[in-house]
């Protein structure tokens, strides 16, 4: 597991814990609020959907801090072109808009690290393209309660 790094001389203390609760707004728009849980993309462990653009977003209460887990993910390769995820990609945010910190973009069988945000909202953004489809991906969450505490 990966934490942010902060600035010296302060250390970060979290206390992770957990509870479910999901909040669906829509086939593949979903707020998670409780303190812990689980989410797949559509129709996992069958293929996604082709053109989609699903937002999960994590939001819990103000004090907390959110780790994010990816136990499986399978999207669309690389292109072999340029590198770089061009048709299905996943993203993490740092907050609960496109527009905050982006943590990674992960596409194929890349496995994403242990993220672990700043604040109490996560975004992740599944985008697929026109072509091919195929498992999708799996996530955990856990939230921890964070002090700053001055050494």
């Amino acid at each position: 597991m990966r934490d942010l790094p902060t600035p010296s001389p302060h250390q970060t203390i979290c206390l992770w814990s957990s509870s479910l609760t999901l909040i669906l707004a829509g086939e593949c728009q979903q707020i998670l609020k409780d303190i812990s849980g689980n989410f797949t993309s559509p129709h996992y462990p069958n293929i996604y959907p082709n053109n989609i653009n699903c937002h999960w977003t994590i939001t819990l209460a103000a004090g907390y801090r959110i780790k994010l887990f990816f136990p499986f993910l399978e999207l669309e390769d690389r292109n072999s072109l340029t590198d770089m995820c061009d048709y299905d990609s996943m993203y993490v945010y740092d907050g609960d808009s496109e527009t905050d910190t982006l943590l990674g973009q992960w596409c194929g069988s890349e496995q994403p690290p242990s993220l672990t945000s700043k604040g109490n909202k996560l975004l992740v953004v599944l985008s697929t393209d026109q072509n091919y489809a195929f498992k999708g991906f799996t996530a955990s969450y856990i939230g921890g309660e964070c002090s700053l505490i001055i050494v």
